[in-house]
């Protein structure tokens, strides 16, 4: 909140936004690529679809990163749906994913439903790369994502390409093996960030039997089991993949 003056406008960096006539105080640094919009609107008039953190444009789900890792993450969400995707560069350098055309191949619903469901969300999905070469997810708002305040959450995927899951400390296989395909666990990450949108997101731990840890008994988070039956193995059916060994809960 910029307060000088009094004239208490919000600072985006690019921009400064005035609440009391809900508009911008300068023209959108973009404006030369939006021409079929005010330079002075705030997200395309569509603040329930689109956010706006830096007052530069609205963004859905977004890839950050370099060119190279910006390609393998689009090849990568594009093997889990069948919808046709495409990738839009902004003048910031992020990547903004996009449906186009019609469907083609064969049906793979559950990966389709989920990436369809974090482009058309209100709430920005971000991938980026990892910091130790595993999968994450972290929610903007852990009280939205858990329900505790209306609304649910976006999230930030750190999401690594050439994590395979294999070797002996690995993610077990049904039948004994370990490793899955990297989109696969793609789609695992994007099954928490839906958990987050639908604010689901949960705390709650139990005792079970974890097949990545050699059977052993301990404490999984109720989020993780629940992505790893709804979301992990139905998109390893549609990708043609081993079935991941679940947890046994006590």
């Amino acid at each position: 909140m910029q307060d000088e003056l009094g004239l208490n406008m919000y600072d985006y960096g690019s921009r400064l936004y005035d609440p009391a006539r809900a508009g911008w105080s300068n023209i959108d640094p973009l404006t030369e690529k939006m021409r079929r919009y005010s330079p002075y609107n705030y997200c395309f008039d569509n603040p329930l679809r689109f956010t706006d953190p830096d007052g530069m444009a609205p963004k859905d789900i977004i890839v950050v990163g370099t060119k190279e890792y910006k390609q393998q993450v689009m090849a990568d969400l594009q093997k889990l749906t069948n919808q046709k995707l495409i990738f839009k560069t902004g003048a910031n350098g992020q990547g903004k994913i996009e449906f186009a055309g019609t469907p083609t191949g064969s049906k793979k619903p559950v990966g389709t439903d989920l990436v369809s469901k974090l482009i058309a969300s209100k709430h920005e999905t971000i991938i980026k790369a990892s910091s130790d070469g595993d999968n994450h997810t972290s929610y903007t708002d852990r009280a939205a994502a858990e329900g505790r305040e209306k609304g649910g959450s976006g999230a930030t995927v750190e999401y690594n390409p050439n994590n395979r899951g294999d070797g002996e400390s690995g993610i077990k296989n049904a039948d004994g093996t370990t490793g899955r395909p990297p989109q696969v666990g793609l789609g695992h990450e994007l099954g928490h960030v839906e958990q987050g949108i639908d604010g689901k997101v949960t705390s709650t731990k139990v005792i079970a039997t974890n097949p990545d840890d050699n059977n052993a008994r301990t404490y999984l988070g109720q989020d993780e089991i629940d992505v790893r039956k709804n979301v992990d193995n139905p998109i390893r059916k549609e990708q043609g993949a081993k079935q991941r060994a679940l947890p046994v809960v006590e």
